[in-house]
């Protein structure tokens, strides 16, 4: 970073966003989603 203070700050990328996605769908094709804790 050339000597610069840089901040991080968390997140979702493409690659998690796409996990979430592939998951979701697999739990409703298992009929478990949307989960509902009540």
């Amino acid at each position: 970073m050339q000597g610069y203070s840089a901040l991080w700050v968390p997140g979702t990328d493409h690659a998690g966003i796409e996990t979430q996605v592939t998951y979701e769908r697999e739990l409703k094709k298992q009929g478990k989603y949307p989960i509902n804790p009540a």
